[in-house]
């Protein structure tokens, strides 16, 4: 297993119902994309990136994606009441950060299989001490945005 390069954590929300693209829970996280569902995409990424710690929050569907998610050593919560949105998410993943003193931490997206760990690099390198505590990535290209900076 590689070593973490820096004290920075990644959460991954990994807990919505995702009724838009099915009305089979966790269905959207285990859609086949070159192979292998969209939330392996993601872990992989985040793999490469070796954060200090991965918090994984389950909550719709999650019983399948335990079963069907190639787990490496990350940390798998659940978030008792995911119907309360993307913030009690990130609640119960910032919970289960348990170890003070992170530099930091990483919010992405389960369902974001396109992810790269090139640009979590490159944010962590880019990040400011002295900025403000949320930093959300930019593309140049135009489109929707995370839900979250809205």
């Amino acid at each position: 297993m590689a070593v973490a390069r820096s004290k920075l954590a990644v959460i991954v929300l990994a807990a919505g119902a995702g009724t838009r693209y099915s009305d089979q829970p966790g269905a959207k996280l285990l859609a086949p994309l070159d192979g292998r569902p969209v939330l392996q995409h993601v872990l992989d990424a985040v793999r490469a990136f070796v954060p200090r710690i991965t918090v994984v929050v389950l909550g719709h569907g999650a019983d399948a994606l335990e079963q069907s998610i190639d787990w490496a050593g990350e940390v798998r919560v659940r978030n008792p009441n995911p119907e309360l949105g993307l913030a009690s998410s990130i609640r119960t993943g910032l919970t289960a950060l348990a170890e003070p003193g992170d530099d930091g931490a990483f919010i992405v997206l389960g369902d974001q299989p396109r992810l790269r760990a090139d640009v979590l690099e490159a944010l962590a390198e880019a990040a400011d001490p002295d900025a403000p505590p949320i930093i959300v990535p930019r593309y140049d290209e135009p489109g929707p945005r995370n839900p979250v900076e809205r």
